[in-house]
């Protein structure tokens, strides 16, 4: 048997549960960032972390 899983509707479900944890907890995550090099992979996973954040208000620091 086998099941397809949309990681897309997966990942926000989870974005959302972790959301209203926070809230229910009073805490707002914090995730910290250290870029070395010039790797396009690490800098795709940046930018994204970037945008994730933005959207969840969540507080990150960056260092490159």
């Amino acid at each position: 048997m086998n099941i397809l899983l949309n990681g897309k509707m997966l990942a926000e479900k989870i974005i959302q549960e972790i959301r209203e944890e926070c809230e229910k907890l009073e805490i707002r995550p914090r995730l910290g960032i250290v870029l070395v090099g010039d790797n396009p992979a690490s800098q795709i996973y940046v930018k994204k972390r970037l945008k994730m954040q933005k959207r969840q208000a969540w507080k990150l620091s960056f260092s490159n």
